[in-house]
């Protein structure tokens, strides 16, 4: 046995050494066996392992071996050698099918004196509510982090519409019976021709043995200016078939023909859609897959928000997936329930500063997205833990874990719209959302001016 502080453990090998006597204050470490180490190997005898793919895993990794199974991987590279190479190459086919159909590139001879940008692979793996696999996602995407301002792009602000938008809509919807459904756009962002010449390499996997370069004819992914080529390319789209936008949010769009209302509300390349009447909301969505390649689905998932509609007209809405990844994430998913978000402080509270790795901020940021989102419950808590995001104490981190428990007994909880209230009469749901949205989201009064804005057209 040698007692040292610095080891190399030289893994199934093992090496006989002599022993020598750790109370003998003049004993020392022989330097020298470490870097021998590699010497030795030849005459050290090996251990005989069973073979550890046929080891049994307990039933608690189940759950852990299904996610494994089904990893992103993080560059080209590692997506050949997954386990799900076939799927990921024929998610990357299908990419470059839909970037050739949409004549996104030319290739041309690499110009003197232009920069020409990378690109690379982006692997998602989607889901359904449940959490069973969907489809394996994979995205070309430009590195426009090394565009250069006023040469490859000028103007990049696009806004998108607004939870407190979202929640009017659903409001309107739910008080007037209209009909819902969800679209979202594939490739949304090829869709619109640029105003800059850009250049950019080949796809890696996909060369065609030259210098050749590829000279952009339309956005594409990662690009600085792609999100505003195309909420300018939809809202023409929009406004051509007699929709105006709302004066309190720029993604909100409206008609205001008597008897054929209609409201869209954009996020990026997702859209929901309310009708009065289910002929205009099909007539709607057959004009929008002429122009463009959508999947059309029933009100289920929106932004990550589970929404359900009674035959009734009363609409639910909730985060509890999200809610549920949320405690796991922070190992929180065991915990005891509490009644209430806010904790009750019986002793003072210390300024001792909570160690480096805790995930303070992490934590905040996930609970303000539910607070903003369907649980104004929590809002005035979540605002309390997010005044400390500098230098939280151990009593800061305390409240975090408070409120997480107090979502472990309530995940299943969210906002109901109840059908059949007449259009501008607040209902006490809609009375304790909007007194909470004060602290969760944008000011009062958007919120008021957009739903009285919904209900008169």
């Amino acid at each position: 046995m040698i007692t040292s502080r610095d080891v190399i453990f030289k893994e199934e090998l093992t090496t006989s050494t002599e022993t020598t006597d750790p109370s003998n204050d003049e004993t020392e470490v022989d330097v020298k066996l470490l870097n021998e180490a590699d010497h030795d190997c030849e005459d050290s005898s090996r251990r005989t392992l069973r073979d550890r793919s046929q080891i049994q895993l307990p039933v608690r990794y189940e759950d852990y071996t299904m996610f494994a199974n089904y990893s992103e991987p993080n560059s080209y590279s590692e997506a050949k050698v997954s386990e799900n190479s076939q799927e990921w190459q024929s998610a990357m086919d299908e990419e470059m099918k839909s970037l050739a159909e949409n004549n996104t590139w030319e290739l041309v001879d690499k110009p003197d004196n232009r920069m020409v940008i990378d690109n690379r692979w982006v692997y998602r793996v989607k889901t359904n509510l449940d959490g069973t696999v969907d489809k394996f996602k994979a995205r070309l995407v430009a590195k426009g982090f090394s565009q250069r301002a006023g040469v490859d792009y000028n103007e990049t602000f696009s806004p998108v519409a607004r939870f407190d938008t979202i929640r009017a809509v659903l409001s309107v919807a739910a008080s007037e019976k209209l009909n819902l459904a969800h679209f979202d756009v594939k490739t949304a962002f090829l869709y619109r021709e640029r105003d800059e010449v850009i250049y950019m390499r080949q796809p890696t996997g996909y060369e065609d043995g030259t210098d050749r370069v590829c000279k952009l004819n339309k956005s594409l992914y990662g690009l600085k200016q792609a999100p505003r080529c195309w909420n300018r390319k939809f809202r023409n789209f929009l406004e051509k078939h007699g929709l105006q936008v709302s004066n309190e949010d720029p993604c909100l769009f409206y008609s205001t023909a008597e008897s054929h209302k209609l409201i869209i509300a954009l996020y990026v390349d997702d859209g929901l859609v309310a009708a009065e009447n289910t002929d205009d909301l099909e007539h709607f969505l057959l004009d929008l897959r002429s122009q463009f390649c959508v999947t059309v689905s029933p009100l289920a998932c929106f932004l990550g928000l589970q929404m359900r509609q009674l035959q009734d007209g009363t609409i639910s809405v909730s985060q509890e997936n999200y809610t549920k990844k949320v405690l796991q994430r922070y190992n929180m998913d065991e915990c005891k329930k509490v009644t209430t978000p806010v904790v009750k402080m019986t002793v003072p509270e210390t300024d001792n500063c909570i160690k480096e790795h805790v995930p303070y901020r992490e934590a905040v940021g996930s609970l303000m997205y539910l607070a903003v989102g369907t649980r104004p419950d929590i809002a005035f808590a979540v605002s309390t833990v997010s005044q400390a995001l500098d230098k939280p104490t151990e009593a800061d981190w305390q409240k975090v874990k408070h409120i997480l428990r107090y979502l472990k007994g309530t995940s299943h909880m969210g906002i109901v719209y109840q059908a059949g209230h007449q259009a501008g009469v607040l209902t006490p749901v809609m009375q304790t959302m909007l007194v909470t949205s004060v602290l969760a989201g944008p000011p009062l009064e958007l919120f008021v001016n957009t739903w009285v804005d919904l209900c008169r057209g």
